[in-house]
């Protein structure tokens, strides 16, 4: 139906169920999925947090999915099983140079979408602005990291 309307889906890696890990919570699986589907509108939507709390290599993972990346949801974490965080970059344990150095080198034009949710719970809404300022800051340091 998607591709009958021409809307894009993004297949978004996961990590973890109970105690075992989702299919499509690898990059190799999420290729393979999605080169299963053989349509041109379904894509990858990859997760900095999920990948850094599944132990992947990202920068390598980035670049095995090329083209095939549509989306990026950009959050960080400190690692810790079952402990999707969604932190601010930098506030966890994520690399983010290799990340940026790969997205640059498969020529990645899509968005950043942060998931950082918990910061902004944490504030009185009166600083949700100044919130935002620092994570537009955040987000202009990240692209410039390679």
């Amino acid at each position: 139906m998607a591709a009958q309307n021409k809307v894009g889906i993004a297949f978004e890696n996961m990590f973890w169920s109970g105690h075992h890990q989702r299919f499509c919570s690898q990059a190799e699986e999420l290729i393979d999925f999605v080169q299963a589907l053989d349509n041109p509108y379904a894509g990858i939507c990859w997760d900095t947090g999920h990948a850094n709390l599944s132990g992947q290599h990202q920068a390598e993972a980035i670049r095995k999915m090329g083209g095939l990346l549509k989306a990026m949801h950009i959050n960080d974490n400190t690692g810790k099983p079952k402990k999707d965080e969604h932190l601010i970059p930098f506030f966890g344990t994520v690399d983010w140079q290799p990340i940026i150095k790969a997205l640059r080198e498969i020529g990645y034009t899509g968005n950043f979408s942060f998931e950082v949710r918990k910061p902004f719970r944490a504030l009185p809404k009166e600083l949700n602005v100044d919130l935002l300022r620092f994570l537009h800051s955040v987000g202009e340091h990240l692209i410039q990291l390679a």
